[in-house]
This record gives structure tokens, C-alpha cells and sequence, in this order.
């Protein structure tokens, strides 16, 4: 749940939790695929959706799959890596 102020510079509240961005493609709307850091060990995957039947296999219920570039992964995974 949230744990740090609502007024956090960089901080977006969703459903509950305090996201942070960690790193997105460079686009002209405000619904770009984007990575959010979770209070926690967990992120927020913002991306594409593909449907189970496009992906070949089914999904447990609760779960979804998205499509990033492999660009907004690496830049992710060094940004969540990096020193603090």
C-alpha cells in the first residue's frame, strides 16, 4: 500500500500503490509503453496487449500479457539496477 507521500516528485499513485517510472518509449501520446517501479521487489509493465489466442497458449485467470520494444527492457533493467 502506499507508504511514501502522495506528493513525491516522480510518484504516481495506482490503485492504491506508489509507482515510479522507470524508463519509456519516446512517443506522441501519454499512452506509451512504460515500465513503474512498486514499492517493493515488483514493477508495473505498461505495453501493448496480446491476446492469449495471438500468444498460442491460455492464461490463468488474473493475468495478462503486453508487448514492450526489447529497448524499454534493457532501459528498465539497467534503471532498476543502477546504484542508488
Amino acid at each position: 500500500m502506499i507508504t511514501r507521500a502522495l506528493n513525491c516528485p516522480g510518484l504516481l499513485p495506482i490503485r492504491g500503490y506508489l509507482v515510479k517510472l522507470v524508463a519509456k518509449v519516446a512517443c506522441a501520446s501519454s499512452g506509451c509503453p512504460a515500465i513503474f517501479a512498486e514499492d517493493g521487489d515488483t514493477v508495473v509493465v505498461q505495453g501493448y496487449a496480446v491476446s492469449s489466442a495471438d500468444a498460442g497458449f491460455d492464461l490463468p485467470a488474473g493475468e495478462l500479457l503486453v508487448r514492450i520494444p526489447r529497448s524499454l527492457l534493457h532501459d528498465g533493467s539497467t534503471a532498476l539496477n543502477a546504484p542508488s
